[in-house]
């Protein structure tokens, strides 16, 4: 949506206080009227005519200057000269820009100010139309008004304070392409007009253009009175002669917009078929401009001042290309295409260095007579005939409404269905997968560190005569343990499971006082086949801990037990797993206590929803004991090696008041699992079960002490509502809208829409039915579109 500020100045800017009238019109519909003043200025009057007639003609005469030079022409004069002639007309441009915004700040003014910063948004397309009775302030650059130059859509147009709309406009007769008269005019010393001429050559395949080169006013004249043209375009000489524009059509001849001239009957005549556009790029055009009221033309463009060709080549080039190509409204075109021409670089004939050429931003503009709205180019594109379609039934709406209801339901029910026999769970699981591995990255926990066995670490153990029984033996865990106590971590886990006697008497001891470390067990459950591990003697029993690890189906990791009930054909008979013993010891001195209740743990502001029947991509698995589902980093903690530490070679001041786990990482004692993280490799090696339960510890400490986020996902019956508003939301979308290309293409929005929302739920701790909501989309959009032939007909 665009808007148009109407902004008429009565008075002179040298001799009395300007009275303005500023008009704000939204679909040619005045929206604001207000008044305001302005004061009469002599200084910035004396500003803008030094720097236009003086800095800018002078530095255009250096530019002539140069230019002979660089063709041959012997001319005394340096090259230093004209790059300070560049300076003072920057410095002057800068002046002038400073004094044109310092006038328009003025106490006086500000009520207009402030009515614009209320209704202008920053966003939209906005036409300043400036229409002054003081010829001095068509030559004020307005684009540089903060509240112009501020808002890149916005672009300022000068008019004249009198217009009218041509009432003998005839209505235009049907064409195939729009047309467009380029008139190549007298080409002496200008270098580019036939680049120009091969713009227009290769333009818009609907574009028409007739070329005009050098031609007669009789045959400019006919042209313009027998064809119907959507555009012209001028290239070639002009100039302003006592307020009247000329144009040079060839050597030998001139043309005026004087009234009843060739040039002004010619150019009426073309109004009064449909012209919309004309472009004088030439040299100052100002006095063309001030007569194409009297023509009615709708819009035009032309320069200010004298221009360099490569400049006015340079405009015609981005213009084009936004206004045809990126098919820009057209004072947006515009005005991407003027500033482009800031501190253009041109080339003096055949000389390779390249010059700045200064002001160039400010040269075009725009002469808009206010009755018109500027036409893009689609606009002007001949409409394509209307084939007349077969008669179609019209539907009755009712009935389209309940087959859309009836057909999501029944699909709804057909894929709730086949996800409860499991039969989409390793698509669910997938997806989830992969959903976990497009989150952002996250650091390590700063508060967990890992003491890691490999076979390394059991060769030195073996080495230094110890015992080594599976992993770790009892003299080197004493010995780490006695170490650990000049820095001592706020709880320690081991993962060794192990059962036997224990043969160090300081182990032992160790094991009876030390209440911040936890020992590990196994529990036995029916009918998994696996045999319980008791924990090592000596140990109180609530420092006791299973490691027993729950899988997917397919063997991958994706949730946690943080607890069970006691098994009585088990030898280990704690309640809870390693990373609950670790995180609840860890929280101890946080005086943050868990709360264990019926389907969920509250820890401090956390809580954990337990895994109940049916529960996401988890329809028909063992959700026994109290079940989460494990929220991965995807960074490992720090590892420090068993070796190291008795050696001395780690710094074990790193691990003061930290979660320290200890546990064999060697495949040849511990199980690798595989993770959301590992399954997305080509080839993967899941993780050790220690490092799987260091990653519950440091779910349940992040969540509780940095709210990080906790995964759950929905409750069944939000599920299937899920999966029901998808299908539902296609059924509609695809029965009420009748066209193939429309239909593919919301279909392909709506599954855009999903994938991105359930990626987001994600990301705040929901798991939603992803693949369930496809499958529902897919095959409700295949019924709709079969039902839709149906129900035109019925």
């Amino acid at each position: 949506m665009s808007k148009t500020v109407d902004l008429r100045i009565d008075g002179y800017l040298r001799e009395s206080e300007l009275r303005v009238i500023l008009q704000i019109k939204e679909n040619r519909r005045t929206i604001l009227e207000i008044k305001g003043d302005l004061p009469a200025n002599p200084e910035l009057a004396d500003r803008i005519e030094d720097h236009w007639l003086k800095k800018y003609r002078q530095l255009q005469d250096n530019f002539a200057v140069r230019a002979l030079q660089a063709k041959g022409v012997k001319v005394k004069s340096q090259m230093s000269v004209l790059k300070a002639k560049i300076q003072e007309c920057k410095t002057s441009e800068i002046l002038l820009r400073d004094r044109v915004n310092q006038w328009l700040d003025t106490p006086s003014f500000q009520k207009v100010v402030n009515a614009l910063r209320d209704y202008l948004k920053f966003d939209e397309e906005i036409r300043f139309i400036v229409r002054p009775e003081d010829e001095l302030l068509y030559k004020l650059p307005w684009d540089v008004w903060h509240l112009i130059e501020s808002r890149t859509l916005a672009q300022s147009a000068f008019g004249s304070q009198q217009f009218a709309r041509s009432v003998r406009s005839q209505k235009i007769p049907s064409k195939n392409k729009v047309k467009i008269l380029a008139i190549l005019g007298h080409r002496a010393g200008l270098d580019n007009i036939e680049k120009e001429k091969q713009i227009f050559e290769n333009l818009h395949p609907q574009a028409e253009v007739v070329f005009l080169d050098e031609p007669s006013s009789e045959n400019l004249k006919d042209e313009l009175w027998e064809q119907n043209w959507d555009i012209i375009f001028f290239a070639g000489h002009s100039e302003t002669q006592e307020a009247r524009g000329v144009i040079s059509i060839n050597p030998r001849e001139q043309l005026t917009l004087d009234e009843e001239s060739q040039l002004w009957f010619g150019l009426r005549k073309a109004v009064e078929r449909g012209l919309q556009l004309v472009i004088f790029n030439s040299c100052d055009g100002w006095g063309l401009a001030r007569r194409l009221d009297d023509i009615h033309i709708p819009i035009a463009i032309v320069m200010r001042e004298m221009v360099l060709d490569q400049v006015a080549y340079s405009f015609l080039k981005y213009f084009l290309r936004e206004y045809i190509n990126e098919r820009q409204d057209l004072y947006v075109a515009f005005r991407k295409a003027r500033e482009r021409l800031r501190d253009v670089k041109v080339r003096l004939g055949n000389r390779e260095e390249e010059i700045e050429f200064p002001c160039g931003d400010l040269l075009p503009i725009v002469w808009q007579n206010p009755a018109f709205e500027p036409m893009k180019w689609d606009e002007l594109l001949p409409v394509e005939p209307v084939v007349p379609r077969a008669k179609i039934p019209r539907s009755r709406p009712g009935l389209k409404w309940r087959t859309a209801l009836l057909l999501s339901l029944v699909v709804t029910v057909l894929i709730i269905g086949a996800r409860s026999r499991n039969g989409l769970q390793s698509w669910e699981m997938k997806a989830y997968d992969a959903t976990m591995r497009l989150r952002s990255q996250e650091l390590r926990d700063p508060r967990l560190a890992i003491i890691t066995i490999d076979d390394d670490d059991i060769v030195y153990q073996k080495q230094q005569g110890m015992q080594v029984s599976d992993s770790l033996a009892d003299e080197a865990l004493a010995q780490l343990l006695e170490k650990l106590d000049s820095h001592p971590p706020r709880v320690i886990g081991a993962t060794v499971v192990r059962d036997g006697p224990i043969l160090s008497p300081k182990l032992r001891d160790r094991y009876q006082r030390g209440d911040r470390l936890f020992v590990s067990c196994k529990v036995k459950i029916a009918g998994d086949g696996e045999t319980g591990v008791e924990p090592p003697p000596y140990v109180p029993h609530e420092r006791h801990s299973f490691t027993n690890i729950v899988r997917d189906r397919d063997g991958t990791v994706r949730r946690y037990l943080l607890f069970m009930d006691r098994s009585p054909i088990s030898p280990c008979q704690t309640h809870y797993s390693l990373g609950t013993q670790l995180a609840r010891r860890y929280l101890e001195d946080e005086a943050i206590e868990p709360q264990f209740q019926q389907g969920r743990t509250r820890w401090g502001r956390a809580t954990f929803q337990h895994l109940q029947r049916p529960a996401g991509g988890y329809q028909r698995d063992n959700l026994d004991g109290a079940q989460v589902l494990l929220n991965y980093r995807d960074r490992l903690p720090e590892t420090i090696s068993l070796t190291d530490a008795l050696m001395g070679k780690a710094n074990l001041e790193l691990l003061e008041d930290r979660i320290v786990l200890i546990g064999p990482v060697t495949s040849t004692i511990s199980q690798y699992y595989p993770t959301p993280y590992t399954t997305g490799q080509p080839s993967y090696q899941g993780l050790a079960a220690i490092f799987v339960h260091a990653q519950a510890t440091s779910q349940i400490v992040s969540a509780v002490l940095d709210n990080r986020t906790i995964l759950s996902p929905l409750p069944g019956w939000m599920d299937g509502m899920w999966i029901w508003g998808w299908s539902m939301a296609t059924a509609i979308l695809l029965l009420f809208i009748q066209r193939p290309v429309r239909q593919v293409v919301l279909f392909c929005v709506v599954l855009g829409l999903v994938s991105a929302l359930s990626y987001g739920l994600f990301l705040w701790g929901s798991w939603v039915p992803l693949v369930p909501a496809i499958f529902a989309i897919a095959v409700t959009g295949s019924g709709a579109i079969v039902l839709l032939k149906v129900i035109r007909y019925w």
